[in-house]
């Protein structure tokens, strides 16, 4: 640092600190950008990092986003997509971020420094003075492309190794006479170590998870450690997790967090051996076996270590003295162990050379295989308690063979497995092998958690995971449906009104007349399956009332009967005190027309037909496994058939609109989604149980209106259709509909101002000096709602009365306050004689 300015100086003590508080590499990353741009003044700071065989954008402050997507990778690729190696099989590296990272710079060229860093004042004049060659590689010339000229490059090193580096661009030329690149490669050294620190640590969390089954499993000690090393040696380590075993062999307590310095004073000096070699193998991550007397606890041990990640090592051992010293103190060890062995909940077996017989077995073992005693077990393997096949397709024996493998070579291994009772059922499970040594010679300890319950609150999650897609999926194409059902009202609206305009000028007689009923007709036809459309979409217009649905099924069992014909016994099964709902008594009569056409086409032949009413109360647990559903009191009403019955597939889709298994021009495919929109716009929810060849039974649930009376409505009667005189202004930004209600009202006498907008409309109050007693609107316009442009008029007007009008569904509208049955409201399409019939009854209001 004796190079570096105070300003460096301090910079790099913020560093530091930056250093010590950082935990996680994005948000270390982030600080550092920041803090770096904000001290270099570059405009542009990025910092590298080694991915695999790459070197990716980490973390970048102030650059272009499309610059750093275009330089994101340093790799070279042909034209198959590849990766280009140089003639040692490794990737090459592009550009002047590649050459410092592969360290292919030459010190004796003005723009590389003695440590391997690149720096150009102004790489225009760079770009023109020197060659490829000169710069050690083909140059992308990006940074120069985007209008940096100060741009400097310094490699993140650690450890030996290369792991990325930091970059400064500027558009500003000249950046380094005042930044000294020394300082650069000054803070490029803390934050190469930072970064290889917070790796290490992120390593040693995932070792952490890893090994934690193992410790609380094993007979051996288990100490998992950090070694410290003072000049380049060993001098201490750290312990990080120890198992139980490792108290009960060395009788050493409170471990964790301590330097073996600390917990054992004296061994430095006693036992030099230990620190070289676990230093070794924590450098190397060659493991090592040894044995080695500790006088400050007076105990023999038998060491097996390894390294899991650099400077880190574990350490299973076992306290051989203890064995050869008093067999007393073994048979105690023995008890211990045999109280763990029989009292867990897991299987637990070992298994013993050549053949890999089971030798013992707990109790949790003969109970999940299903075995009476362990002598049952001494003649079986472990391919004797699995399926032929494991799910990957490959035979449980060679499987077997391939883990016990791994188990002997890494000390332990865990897996998931199938395995397979004496009864013949197969179940998964996770196992963990431990090797272990019996009589001198290698075993291997298997301990076996059967997963059965697991998987099948994994399998049901997933189940309630694809109800809730469903649920989104048929929520998407109901609003769509609701859309289009808009657009087709609006057009409807003008074939209908014309069509009847047509109709009023042809006698009887004429040749046209029947064409043109043809036509109304099928407008007529079409404005049902709108109806139909909204009704899945749960937004057409309803008048819902207080209702019996017990008698209003009753009142339908003839009509239903006639729907499916003689071959067809319908029963009715009602709970007598069945408790009212809320709900219009026509959406009653379509789901039960729809169910019964549906059951029609799915029985063959003599059939029947069940409907059951019951009060019902959804619980909360209920709808865990029933996400539609949500607590409370409902209704529910049984449709059940003795049809042909629906697959799963099929019953996944059973209420897309359009969706149908009939032959063509043998249904719509919107019966039963008609059923879900109404179901759902009544706040209920609907359960399908079906096989095929088992019929179909729907089971539909509408929330109860306890208390309340049958019989009251919310509807408004209308006055009956006629003329008049009164000055009417209307309003309606589809003009084929403006021009239709005026023709149909000037030509029933009234006075009639047609405005294509709401600022029109204004206008025409403004300067219409007499009186204008009636406002038909359009509730949803371009620039202001109906509502809005009443509330404008009146103040104009404040005599003036209101009928609104709207293509729109009511969940749309309602949004707008003109459903409350305050105001006079006309769905479109409308007949003429429906438009006649709300002016007159807004006139009367």
């Amino acid at each position: 640092m004796n190079r570096l300015d105070e300003k460096a100086k301090a910079v790099i003590w913020d560093l530091l600190y930056l250093s010590n508080q950082a935990r996680d590499l994005d948000g270390y990353l982030k600080g550092l950008t920041a803090q770096l741009s904000e001290w270099t003044g570059f405009e542009a700071v990025g910092v590298r990092l080694v991915d695999g065989e790459d070197y990716p954008y980490y973390e970048t402050h102030g650059f272009p986003r499309q610059f750093v997507e275009m330089e994101r990778h340093l790799c070279s690729y042909d034209k198959n997509g590849n990766i280009v190696r140089d003639p040692g099989g490794k990737p090459y590296l592009e550009c002047m971020c590649g050459n410092v990272i592969c360290g292919r710079v030459d010190p004796s060229k003005f723009f590389f420094t003695e440590n391997g860093s690149f720096f150009s004042n102004c790489t225009t004049r760079l770009l023109a003075t020197t060659s490829d060659k000169d710069r050690q590689a083909r140059t992308r010339n990006r940074c120069n492309g985007e209008g940096y000229e100060s741009v400097g490059l310094v490699a993140l090193r650690t450890g030996g190794r290369t792991i990325g580096l930091l970059q400064f661009n500027d558009r500003r030329e000249g950046r380094f006479e005042t930044m000294s690149i020394h300082a650069l490669e000054a803070v490029a050294d803390v934050v190469a170590v930072t970064i290889g620190r917070i790796w290490s640590e992120e390593a040693l969390k995932r070792s952490e998870e890893r090994y934690r089954t193992l410790f609380d499993n094993m007979r051996e000690g288990f100490a998992y450690c950090r070694m410290i090393y003072h000049e380049g040696s060993p001098a201490d380590f750290v312990y990080i997790a120890v198992n139980r075993a490792f108290e009960d062999l060395t009788g050493l307590s409170g471990a964790v967090g301590k330097k073996v310095s600390q917990l054992i004073p004296g061994i430095r000096k006693s036992n030099p051996e230990i620190f070289e070699i676990y230093g070794r193998v924590a450098l190397s991550g060659k493991a090592e076996k040894f044995e080695t007397y500790v006088p400050p606890l007076g105990i023999w041990f038998s060491v097996s270590v390894y390294s899991p990640a650099r400077e880190y090592f574990i350490a299973v051992f076992e306290n051989i003295s203890a064995r050869k010293a008093a067999e007393e103190a073994l048979k105690a060890s023995e008890k211990k162990y045999r109280g763990l062995f029989e009292s867990s909940r897991d299987a637990i077996l070992t298994a013993e050379p050549p053949g890999w017989r089971f030798a013992s077995a707990n109790p949790a073992a003969l109970s999940m295989f299903g075995l009476k005693s362990v002598e049952d077990i001494r003649s079986l393997g472990p391919a004797d308690i699995s399926p032929e096949t494991q799910p990957d397709g490959r035979g449980s024996a060679e499987k077997a063979r391939e883990m016990i493998g791994i188990a002997l070579e890494r000390g332990y291994h865990s897996f998931e497995w199938t395995h397979r009772r004496m009864n013949g059922d197969n179940f998964p499970a996770a196992v963990l092998l431990s090797r272990m040594e019996t009589a001198g010679k290698a075993a291997l300890q298997a301990s076996v958690r059967d997963l059965t319950s697991i998987k099948k609150a994994e399998a049901e999650e997933n189940r309630l995971k694809g109800q809730i897609s469903q649920l989104q999926k048929m929520e998407s194409i109901g609003r769509l449906a609701g859309g289009v059902a808009h657009d087709f009202n609006n057009m409807l609206s003008i074939i209908i009104g014309y069509a009847d305009l047509i109709l009023e000028d042809l006698g009887p007689g004429a040749p046209l007349r029947p064409d043109m009923e043809e036509i109304l007709y099928a407008a007529q036809r079409s404005r049902a399956l709108t109806q139909q459309l909204l009704a899945f979409a749960r937004r057409q217009n309803i008048e819902p009332k207080v209702i019996d649905l017990n008698g209003l099924i009753e009142n339908m069992k003839k009509m239903l009967g006639r729907l499916v014909g003689e071959d067809i016994d319908i029963r009715f099964v009602p709970q007598p005190g069945l408790w009212p709902v809320f709900m219009d008594p026509s959406q009653v009569d379509q789901i039960l027309a729809n169910l019964a056409v549906n059951a029609r086409d799915a029985v063959t032949g003599v059939g029947k037909i069940t409907l059951e009413t019951k009060n019902v109360d959804v619980d909360a647990t209920y709808c865990v496994s029933n996400p539609e559903a949500s607590p409370g009191e409902y209704v529910m009403l049984g449709f059940s058939d003795s049809g042909v019955g629906m697959s799963p597939e099929v019953m996944a889709r059973a209420f897309e609109p359009f969706f149908t298994t009939k032959a063509e021009g043998k249904g719509t495919g919107l019966g039963l989604a008609t059923v879900y929109g109404i179901v759902k716009q009544n706040s209920g929810f609907i359960n399908t149980y079906s096989e095929p060849g088992q019929g179909t039974t729907f089971r539909i649930y509408i929330p109860a209106r306890r208390g309340a009376a049958p019989g009251v409505s919310r509807g408004a009667v209308s006055s009956p259709a006629g003329g008049g005189t009164e000055t009417i202004l209307v309003v309606e930004d589809e003009k084929q509909i403006l021009t239709l209600c005026g023709k149909v009202l000037a030509g029933q006498g009234y006075t009639v101002l047609a405005a294509g907008d709401p600022e029109e409309a204004l206008a025409l109050c403004r300067e219409h000096e007499g009186p204008i007693h009636l406002l038909i609107t359009d509730v949803i316009m371009p620039g202001m709602n109906g509502k809005d442009l009443k509330e404008r008029i009146e103040r104009i007007k404040p005599k003036i009365k209101t009928l609104f009008m709207s293509g729109y569904t009511s969940n749309v509208i309602a949004h707008h306050g003109v459903l409350s049955g305050e105001y006079c409201f006309m769905q479109k399409p409308f007949t003429l004689e429906a438009l006649s019939s709300k002016v007159r009854e807004a006139l009367a209001r």
